[in-house]
């Protein structure tokens, strides 16, 4: 061998060798956080048994009452009650929040090349976030849950889970500050807007802001929150990074996965008020928040796009990789879920389905569907690694998905089809002036239900199954699994080589901080202009227009979002400039609109302007009235003039009820909004109006619950 030859030798041997040692100290540093990421799967699968178990127990008792009986408080009323809050707090904050932190803690240090900071404080994190799932459920369970949907949990284990949301995000912060990119990937602006988001709605969710119809307002958003900003949200982070990683191929646009998370963050968090249509909120809020869902389905449809874009040229990859087959599951929902859902808020169809469990098979398909799917995938990408095992039974995977998969399709038809169902009959009865709460006309609608429940308990027990053959092969992998390959950890930089690096801008000032900050903060100044000055154009249209126009105008707008959206989505490459004149024409259209529609709404304020007259406070007189069966037990209250008048409410139900007077039947004019409560008393005052005649009571969120009240005397 010549000196030459020998000398590069050497110089080979040593680059493979610096090259070797740069992988296993990065390797080193991104598995710091695997042991709180393992616990956090581990719970979620257990989590994920208890939650479809709730689900099956909770069907069962449809057929059968006598089934169960969790809360003596209502078992009298609806001995299943308190099942279905316990299924859906174990499905969303038990099993799909514990594997959305196990997998955002497993991939951020692997795409940041930077350590996990708090590793060992993640571990406790993580036991601290499964008790206070578990004591929640339990207080639910045994009766002391509050009545609003997603915040049923007492309100000190709220605070406290959104302290435990903040730790992780704290520790995502760090690393990505501390990261070997100079450009964010994807998955790190998704990670980062839902942690942020997560504890600011749990807290936001507890506050008492509000009373009756605002309540219901404030339980709208929340909830809506929860299953978008966060859960959605967290888990197209969480395939951003998965399907390009086990495909090998490069995510198709990271543009198009950043417009598409702040363009869903502008529509869906005023889509909460699609779930009160029909509701005594205004006319207004309602044509608004269903604008915004419909909007919302650009964002999902984009989604839908990147990824399969993404899949162009290695679909054979998809048929034999377990882990591809859960993102396709995922995708595949997903493009469903971007058209039932803003067909679902239709007012035309909510005539129909409005107030019946219709819309709980729409979430379904979103939650299990969805987000479920793709934190499976990242579930069976992730533990091998962490583990250091291969998967110990790798058949029960395919079983597991074809379980999965029937499951989630019959419960959700079940749910959509028996809310139909439900809301014909409803509407028939009201059609023939017969009330559908209580006695024969109450069986016609509850007897059908015992039908659906069975198809839904038929799929709940294909879920149970696939949890089983997911918790049994995750338990046999942990404790006797086959070695696995050494994990090499591959930044998104290297994944995309030469297409990627020819993207990166080079001011790195720009990319650290300049680019990071700039597309938020813009977008939510964007959204409080949008939401502003179109609110104002729709109160217009309504008041000097008529409601069908203000919901025509809102359909409108969010036709224009949802066609401009679609159209840049489909671009190629979307070019600046483009993007730019679409803003500016769109702001400059609303700000224009806004500002017309509130001169006018201001000159209307001050013609109508005029001294209030104060009325004399009359005698007090105490009046009882309960909510049993979803119906008020007194059809009739009377009252003196100008009375202080004080009603002893109960609600007997697990669901939550409300009084409110109003003027006119048609719900129009309240004159008293009374907080809503869930099972117990409380005690409304107010004073009777001072003109003698007959008024209307309500539940804001029941408006079936009616009855007269009759005001003797004064003018």
């Amino acid at each position: 061998m010549t000196a030459a030859t020998a000398e590069k030798v050497d110089s080979e041997t040593t680059e493979a060798s610096s090259v070797a040692q740069a992988a296993e100290a990065r390797l080193e540093r991104s598995t710091k956080g695997d042991l709180a990421a393992r616990l956090y799967f581990v719970f979620s699968g257990l989590f994920f048994l208890g939650a479809v178990g709730a689900g099956l127990l909770w069907a069962a008792s449809v057929m059968s009452p006598e089934i169960t009986r969790l809360s003596e408080a209502n078992a009298q009323v609806a001995p299943h009650g308190n099942l279905l809050p316990v299924f859906w707090n174990l499905c969303v904050y038990g099993w799909l929040s514990s594997a959305a932190f196990g997998s955002v803690i497993y991939i951020v240090p692997r795409i940041t090349g930077a350590p996990l900071k708090f590793s060992g404080l993640l571990v406790l994190n993580s036991l601290a976030w499964a008790g206070l799932v578990a004591v929640g459920a339990l207080a639910v369970s045994a009766g002391f849950g509050r009545p609003l949907w997603l915040l049923e949990y007492p309100v000190p284990v709220h605070v406290a889970m959104a302290a435990s949301a903040a730790l992780v995000l704290l520790a995502v912060l760090l690393s990505t500050m501390g990261r070997l990119e100079p450009r964010l990937y994807p998955s790190l602006w998704y990670f980062t807007a839902a942690l942020i988001w997560l504890p600011v709605i749990l807290v936001l969710g507890v506050l008492p802001l509000y009373a009756g119809v605002g309540q219901a307002i404030q339980g709208a958003f929340v909830a809506q929150s929860v299953l978008g900003l966060w859960l959605f949200v967290v888990a197209a982070g969480v395939v951003y990074y998965v399907a390009p990683r086990t495909s090998g191929t490069p995510l198709y646009s990271r543009r198009l996965a950043q417009i598409s998370l702040w363009g869903f963050a502008l529509f869906w968090v005023f889509s909460g008020g699609s779930r009160l249509v029909f509701s005594p909120t205004s006319g207004a809020y309602q044509s608004t928040s269903i604008a915004f869902a419909i909007a919302s389905s650009a964002p999902l449809l984009a989604t839908v796009a990147n990824l399969t874009r993404g899949f162009k040229g290695s679909w054979s990859r998809v048929v034999a990789s377990p882990v591809l087959r859960w993102v396709a599951v995922g995708v595949v929902a997903l493009g469903i879920y971007a058209v039932a859902m803003p067909v679902s808020t239709l007012r035309s169809l909510n005539q129909v389905i409005g107030l019946t469990g219709a819309s709980s098979g729409v979430d379904i398909l979103l939650l299990f569907g969805v987000v479920g799917s793709w934190l499976a995938a990242a579930a069976y990408h992730a533990l091998p690694r962490i583990t250091g095992r291969e998967w110990a039974l790798p058949r029960l995977i395919d079983s597991h998905i074809g379980f999965f998969v029937v499951g989630v399709a019959v419960v959700a038809i079940a749910a959509v089809v028996g809310g139909a169902a439900q809301g014909f009959v409803v509407n028939a009865g009201a059609s023939a002036a017969m009330p559908a709460s209580f006695g024969e006309a109450w069986e016609r609608v509850a007897g059908p239900q015992r039908w659906f429940a069975g198809m839904a308990a038929v799929g709940w027990l294909s879920l149970l199954l696939s949890a089983v053959l997911a918790v049994v092969n995750g338990a046999k992998t942990l404790i006797g699994g086959s070695p696995a390959v050494l994990e090499t950890v591959t930044l998104p930089e290297e994944l995309e080589g030469i297409r990627e690096r020819a993207e990166l801008v080079p001011e790195e000032t720009r990319k650290r901080i300049v680019e990071p900050m700039a597309l938020p903060l813009l977008s939510a100044a964007g959204v409080v202009v949008v939401v502003y000055f179109g609110s104002r154009i729709l109160i217009a249209v309504q008041r000097f227009g008529s409601k069908t126009a203000a919901t025509a105008v809102a359909l409108v707008m969010a036709g224009l979002i949802l066609g401009m959206a679609s159209l840049l989505a489909a671009m190629p490459k979307l070019k600046s400039q483009y993007l730019a004149a679409v803003v500016v024409v769109g702001l400059g259209v609303v700000l224009g609109g806004g500002a017309v529609a509130q001169s006018r709404l201001a000159a209307e304020e001050m013609s109508e302007a005029a001294p209030a007259v104060e009325g004399t406070q009359g005698p007090s007189l105490t009046l009882s009235l309960s909510a049993v069966n979803v119906a008020f037990d007194k059809e009739r209250l009377q009252v003196p003039a100008e009375a202080t008048v004080a009603i002893e409410f109960e609600n007997k139900d697990v669901v939550q009820h409300n009084f409110a007077l109003y003027r006119d039947e048609q719900m129009k004019e309240p004159i008293f909004q009374g907080e809503l409560i869930g099972v117990g008393k409380t005690t409304y005052v107010f004073d009777a109006p001072s003109t003698a005649g007959t008024y209307y009571f309500f539940c804001d969120i029941h408006p079936n619950m009616k009855g007269t009240f009759e005001v003797t005397g004064g003018a």
